[in-house]
């Protein structure tokens, strides 16, 4: 199983890739201002912090923002510093800036493993790379003034994974438009086009009706304050299809296949509040995903009680309040097996020391 990112990295691409960047628009917005050459923070930890800033200056609730931040200190113990920093993440002053880059550096605990997390202690972001966060957080906004407004963000998947690809959330989508926010210094390539189309496939296959409203895929690059459109119509269906077979790896058995679902309308509309609710609640492969629990050990837990989860159709949906207690309870029971172990091989060593 791997990640959308971890599944695209596996497979090689038709020349020009499945989705060649030539079917995107390419529209560059000018805003006079020129970023700093240097920066001192890795790229992925610069484009969380401008995805989530963005969004917190969109007014979004700070808690959903950085659910993944808050979800990784969890696994590591830090929850009670990630939350300080929480706290002092206001605006797009030095010190929000700062504390969104430390905040980013927990999610990859949540996102992909605790042993690739390294001590936030080390983001340490200089004055010309917060600038540039700064920038680029106000060309986001600018972006959306354009092309917005946001109808959801930070969405997932729920149903439209697979037993090969089996995590990957989105950035943005607008009305009509699945959005997703490159920070790199070049323009889009392959992998990024697959990307977009891996999610939009997901999303149909998926339990989110707004993504029946999707005519277009599209970037937004605040770094090289760039636009990048594709409309779906312009995509040949049976590419949709291949990627959707050989890719995904949907079987035969799936809903039917993407093609014949494009004209499909959602029969109602789903608000942002709504979509909001729905992204905060994890499947069970979310679940196994970021506890490394294995998957019948959590049915188990749910049938026994001491996992709460409620059923929506033929699956289990847990609340995040409820995988906390979960963890807790866990790692509460690690502890006392710990000790009692602990104190069996005392009493095994003094049996031999006795003998001797």
């Amino acid at each position: 199983m791997a990640s959308v990112t971890g599944r695209i990295k596996q497979i090689k691409q038709p020349y020009g890739g499945y989705l060649p960047t030539k079917t995107f628009t390419r529209t560059v917005l000018s805003d006079g201002k020129e970023l700093n050459e240097n920066e001192n923070v890795g790229g992925s930890i610069i484009g969380l912090a401008v995805d989530y800033l963005t969004r917190i200056m969109l007014k979004e609730p700070p808690e959903k923002v950085f659910f993944a931040s808050l979800s990784g200190a969890r696994l590591v113990e830090e929850e009670p510093i990630a939350r300080k920093l929480l706290s002092r993440v206001q605006g797009l002053d030095n010190v929000s800036i700062v504390c969104a880059c430390k905040l980013s550096g927990f999610d990859v605990c949540f996102r992909s493993s605790i042993i690739g997390y390294k001590p936030i202690e080390l983001i340490k972001p200089d004055l010309d790379t917060i600038s540039n966060i700064k920038v680029m957080v106000e060309r986001s906004l600018h972006f959306f003034e354009l092309y917005g407004p946001i109808t959801t963000s930070g969405f997932t998947f729920e149903g439209g994974y697979t037993s090969t690809v089996n995590s990957g959330d989105g950035d943005f989508c607008t009305k009509d438009t699945l959005w997703d926010f490159k920070v790199s210094k070049k323009h889009i390539v392959p992998a990024h086009t697959l990307q977009v189309l891996m999610y939009y496939i997901m999303g149909f296959h998926s339990k989110h009706v707004f993504f029946k409203d999707i005519k277009q895929l599209g970037f937004f690059n605040p770094r090289l304050n760039t636009v990048y459109t594709c409309s779906i119509s312009d995509i040949p269906k049976e590419t949709i299809n291949i990627v959707e077979k050989e890719v995904l790896c949907y079987s035969i058995d799936t809903p039917p296949n993407t093609a014949s679902r494009h004209d499909k309308q959602p029969t109602f509309p789903v608000s942002v509040s709504e979509a909001a609710i729905l992204d905060l609640s994890l499947s069970v492969d979310d679940v196994c995903r970021i506890t490394g629990i294995p998957k019948s050990q959590i049915y188990k837990d749910i049938r026994k009680g001491t996992l709460n989860a409620r059923k929506k159709g033929n699956k289990y949906l847990i609340e995040k309040e409820d995988l906390d207690a979960y963890l807790d309870y866990r790692k509460k029971m690690l502890v006392i097996m710990a000790l009692l172990c602990g104190g069996a091989f005392v009493a095994f060593l003094l049996a031999i020391l006795l003998t001797i």
